[in-house]
């Protein structure tokens, strides 16, 4: 077998030039690049010329967005693909989405809502599985990125240690969770540990794309880095084969799905909390922030309603825009010179009017 080297690049391409386009600009796709040892340099040798534009693929388990950020400094643009979103998902049962298809069809709609809640949006379970192979399906995904993402390439010794940091966590989706805690909870069951390892490990399990850690909305870095911070899982449908929660929780995977929404969007995501009261989400675009709390509960309890609109009229900020997603109502309420749209979840996700790109 021939080694995979930039030699094996160069005779594809010119194989290419020589077959089918022996002149002008033409653009490279390489899927799995990392598997080809020296090929940054190769690259870039094509790159300054202008003649080719690259679009490269690589597995986290050989190489990170980090290293190539280091290979590539200055040269590229990252681009995340996460799971499917809830726009992908209505659109992949052959429905329109568009402002008059989705309040003709809103029944199916907030019904496909819950069924995404349930399933997540990786494609394999979408469209290929029996629903009753789906929750085997994203546990193996779950062991691959915890045995060859993480421990395989970090050469990690205690893997038990890893996969139950990562299930802890995903347990604990949109809480509040410090290392120090996670530790003395892991303590408990695993023997004993350190807030460096826990750390070392939520560093891993973030940087393969398993969860990501949200901060507290600061002007202090100082703050930002000692404050305990929320989790949310890269799909609802993974955490909860899982982690196997004994009831549904809409609530939290709502809200886990409107943070992933607001990363794709291009966001960057923070949370905000006094000792009193706090906002799910602070979206921080530029033109101003989106605050954000999320709730599936049922508004008409009036202590709910003034909890979940505490948080949105505290929240200091004149460019701000507050915004309470939930179940079913759409209003808008002027409360102490302050403007608090309330929409419903389904809608905010699937009309881009409400939610622009950053």
């Amino acid at each position: 077998m021939e080694e995979k080297t930039p030699v094996l690049l160069e005779k594809l391409y010119r194989l290419y030039r020589q077959r089918v386009n022996p002149v002008g600009k033409t653009y490279m796709f390489v899927d799995e690049i990392q598997h080809i040892r020296g090929w940054e340099q190769w690259i870039e040798t094509y790159r300054e010329s202008g003649e080719v534009k690259f679009i490269v693929t690589g597995s986290s388990s050989k190489l990170s967005s980090k290293e190539l950020g280091t290979l590539l400094t200055g040269r590229h643009i990252d681009l995340t693909l996460l799971p499917f979103s809830f726009p992908d998902f209505v659109r992949s049962k052959g429905i329109e989405v568009s402002s008059l298809s989705i309040e003709l069809k809103s029944d199916l709609i907030k019904n496909l809502l819950f069924s995404y809640l349930d399933s997540g949006g990786f494609p394999e379970i979408l469209f290929n599985s029996p629903k009753e192979n789906g929750t085997k399906i994203l546990e193996a995904y779950f062991d691959d990125i915890i045995y060859r993402d993480i421990v395989e390439r970090w050469n990690i010794r205690d893997a038990l240690l890893t996969k139950r940091i990562a299930l802890y966590a995903l347990k604990n989706s949109g809480n509040l969770l410090s290392y120090r805690k996670i530790q003395k909870a892991l303590e408990q069951t695993s023997g004993k540990t350190s807030t460096s390892t826990i750390s070392e490990n939520m560093s891993h399990l973030s940087e393969a794309y398993i969860l990501f850690e949200v901060e507290l909305h600061t002007n202090s870095v100082k703050k930002a880095l000692i404050n305990p911070r929320k989790v949310y899982s890269v799909d609802t449908g993974l955490r909860k084969a899982v982690v196997k929660p004994l009831t549904d929780d809409y609530g939290r995977d709502g809200e886990n799905i409107v943070f992933l929404e607001l990363l794709r969007r291009g966001y960057k995501v923070t949370f905000w909390k006094t000792d009193k009261t706090e906002v799910d989400f602070v979206a921080s675009g530029r033109t101003g922030d989106l605050v954000i709390n999320v709730t599936m509960s049922n508004l008409d309890d009036p202590a709910l309603r003034e909890r979940e609109l505490r948080g949105l009229l505290e929240f200091e900020g004149d460019r701000s825009r507050r915004i309470l997603l939930n179940s079913d109502i759409e209003d808008t309420l002027k409360i102490h010179d302050k403007t608090i749209e309330l929409i419903p979840l389904w809608k905010w996700l699937l009309i881009e009017d409400f939610l622009p790109r950053r």
